[in-house]
């Protein structure tokens, strides 16, 4: 919300909650990318395919990661939460 008000894109304190009070003083609404990039997912597959993804063992369901810098391909991946470490091609 900063950002778009033209500020440096910092969290702000809360209380007040930006339901309360968001951007430009009025209430807003806000959902985070990764929570809307699940919608299309949960939508196509189902509820319970979407909940089964990922290492039920550790935890159920994707992440997004930002590689970037010196890497070969940088880019947001989706990768399953619980997931071992592994060489990302």
């Amino acid at each position: 919300m900063e950002s778009l008000e033209g500020k440096r894109g910092n969290p702000r304190i809360k209380p007040p909650f930006p339901a309360v009070v968001g951007l430009y003083g009025c209430p807003t609404i806000i959902n985070n990318v990764e929570t809307l990039s699940a919608v299309p997912a949960i939508i196509l597959e189902g509820g319970e395919t979407y909940a089964n993804r990922g290492n039920p063992e550790k935890w159920a369901a994707h992440d997004c990661s930002v590689f970037s810098g010196h890497v070969n391909k940088p880019g947001i991946y989706e990768i399953p939460l619980g997931h071992e470490h592994e060489e990302v091609h």
